[in-house]
């Protein structure tokens, strides 16, 4: 197994996502015995890494797991990520990230997309700029540890730099793409009095 730890800004252990073999989470916090409670409950939640979020002044990297955090950490790069995964963005994550320069990295999936979508939308007030980084060359499932696998960081940061940055108007376009999505899920029947031609409501 393997263990990472979320800190507090004085660098307190406040609780820790469990990695089991072959992929399995699990959360647990502090005692105050020398053991764990294994919930959250009542713990206060932050971006994995705060205290090097704090201390640092560059950019600062969001994916999505806390593997691909330690492996934009070992090229040197400030990386976060939020616990219990894709989907599970909080408000409450974005303080520390005000007025940074933030590049998001998702995964090469459905849910790493949506994920990428939601902290864009929250951190878009907040912080100086954003950048969405599609890598290029990855498989299905893909994220940027299996990117720089095969990468160098010089083909990193070519990427990095040359994605624009993040507009509003790309948020319209994502939110009308998000309902689109609803709709085409919904099951409508229509009877039709001339075959796709003539619904039978407007007769």
């Amino acid at each position: 197994i393997e263990a990472y730890p979320y800190k507090d800004e004085a660098e307190e252990t406040l609780f820790e996502v469990v990695r089991f073999e072959p992929k399995e989470f699990r959360q647990r916090c502090p005692d105050g015995k020398g053991g764990w409670n294994w919930n959250l409950n009542g713990t206060r939640r932050v971006p994995y890494c705060l205290p090097e979020i704090i201390s640092s002044n560059g950019q600062i990297y969001i994916c999505e797991g806390e593997k691909d955090v330690h492996c934009l950490r070992n090229h040197g790069l400030t990386a976060t990520t939020c616990p219990m995964g894709a989907g599970k963005w909080k408000e409450e994550y974005n303080g520390p990230l005000k007025g940074r320069m933030v590049i998001i990295l998702p995964d090469n999936d459905e849910s790493g997309q949506n994920h990428a979508i939601e902290i864009a939308k929250s951190l878009f007030e907040v912080v100086e700029s954003i950048k969405v980084v599609h890598l290029s060359g990855l498989q299905n499932h893909g994220d940027v540890s299996d990117y720089l696998d095969t990468h160098t960081m010089e083909d990193f940061c070519k990427e990095v730099e040359e994605t624009p940055l993040f507009k509003p108007n790309q948020l319209n376009i994502l939110d009308k793409l998000e309902k689109w999505n609803q709709i085409k899920e919904l099951e409508i029947k229509i009877e039709w009095i001339v075959d796709r031609l003539i619904p039978k409501e407007s007769v």
